[in-house]
């Protein structure tokens, strides 16, 4: 059994920025879940942990899940879904719905390195040294290296280090708002749009409130990030069977307290993004998930 992840589906042609972060187009969505819809039988996530739960395993078996609650899941995943007749499960942050986040989220970085203005900039205080940005490869590159290093920070060192990327780009934040104001890759769900997801049968769950590298933060504020979000799903969608998807999702991002304070809350399991099939996670709260392209390498 596999649970595959996904995170935004957009119409557009996809440019060498969104061929680097997880995004694929319409066109190519279909064709995986017309694959797996030919291929496996394509189950809820809630059926898949609960087979493993009871140890009835089956190898035939996948669920799709869908991480940080864009728009373009139900503007452009759904109606493929929808024509497959195909389950999901999609696991928002709470803090982003109906809104682009104001303030370092994991877009910001994409977008300043997208209208930056500056032909190169001295990246030393990250170890990279002065960087050419004249061609876009290159701009794509440290875009991801920097994104990567990042998330192994603590917040408040992180937020410094976002806000220096920012001045040295000459990039303000009501500059990158003016840009992503039309896009709609960037767009948010709104609870509108996630209490129509659940109307109609897809299952909702907490990517946490704002998205932090859970390893970065203390105690404290992982228990704040995971019971904020668990109440919020649970005020506005009436729920009480609510799951976790751990931001970024390999041990190093996760840490040691958060499956735990996550069974404490009462969420009914989690997962990560270690790739492998479910059968080998090592308990409900550390959920094996892969990507497309890993579930594919898996099965071969």
């Amino acid at each position: 059994m596999y649970i595959i992840n996904y995170h935004n589906i957009i119409k557009e042609e996809l440019d060498e920025f969104d061929k680097r972060l997880p995004r694929i187009d319409t066109n190519q969505f279909e064709k995986e879940i017309k694959y797996l819809s030919n291929n496996f039988q394509i189950v809820s996530t809630c059926e898949i942990i609960n087979n493993y739960s009871n140890k009835a395993i089956n190898l035939n078996k996948v669920a799709i899940t869908f991480d940080d609650g864009c728009y373009g899941v139900i503007s452009n995943a759904v109606p493929i879904l929808k024509k497959y007749n195909i389950p999901a499960s999609l696991y928002i942050i709470t803090d982003f719905i109906n809104k682009f986040n104001d303030n370092n989220n994991f877009d910001t970085i994409e977008i300043a390195f997208r209208i930056s203005k500056k032909q190169k900039i001295d990246l030393s205080f990250l170890d990279f040294g002065i960087i050419s940005l004249i061609q876009t490869s290159n701009r794509v590159k440290y875009m991801k290296y920097i994104k990567r290093k990042l998330k192994l920070l603590p917040r408040n060192q992180k937020n410094e280090h976002v806000n220096k990327l920012l001045e040295l780009l000459n990039v303000s934040f009501d500059q990158m708002k003016e840009y992503v104001h039309e896009k709609e890759k960037y767009k948010t769900l709104s609870w509108e749009n996630v209490i129509s997801l659940k109307k109609n049968g897809y299952e909702i769950g907490s990517h946490t409130h704002t998205h932090p590298t859970l390893s970065m933060i203390e105690q404290k504020n992982v228990t704040n990030e995971l019971q904020l979000s668990y109440d919020l799903i649970k005020k506005n969608l009436q729920i009480s069977n609510i799951s976790l998807a751990y931001p970024h999702g390999t041990l190093d991002h996760i840490g040691n307290i958060a499956p735990e304070i996550a069974e404490n809350i009462g969420y009914s399991f989690a997962l990560t993004t270690i790739p492998d099939c479910i059968e080998n996670s090592k308990n409900k709260f550390m959920i094996n998930r892969v990507t497309f392209e890993e579930f594919i390498l898996c099965k071969k």
